[in-house]
């Protein structure tokens, strides 16, 4: 996730995904920005693989202040589904910016 965009973001929202077997791992955690500056290389990706075979791409905002009209007019936040052999290129996205974040052996995945 966006350490940056995420700084709210506690470990005992984390729990149950963790609890279930999932990852969740801050891309450069928010002290690397502060000492390091490097505000513009965040990782606001959102990528969905299922088994290899389908994906998601794009927004997954589903809460209050994304339904209806906002201060600069009315919001959609629009993902899409991807089947065949794109697939393959978000798996290997997300595999790259895994490994990015967390340093572990991701060649099972």
């Amino acid at each position: 996730y966006d350490a940056l965009g995420s700084r709210q973001l506690k470990d005992k929202d984390l729990e149950a995904l963790r609890a279930a077997g999932g990852v969740a791992s801050a891309f450069f955690g928010y002290s690397t920005w502060i000492q390091n500056f490097r505000l513009n290389f965040r990782n606001h990706r959102k990528i969905v693989v299922i088994d290899g075979r389908v994906g998601y791409i794009g927004g997954f905002n589903i809460a209050k202040e994304y339904i209806g009209k906002g201060p600069l007019g009315y919001w959609r936040d629009t993902h899409l589904r991807v089947v065949g052999e794109a697939v393959q290129a978000l798996q290997s996205r997300f595999v790259v910016d895994l490994y990015a974040s967390t340093d572990e052996d991701t060649s099972l995945l």
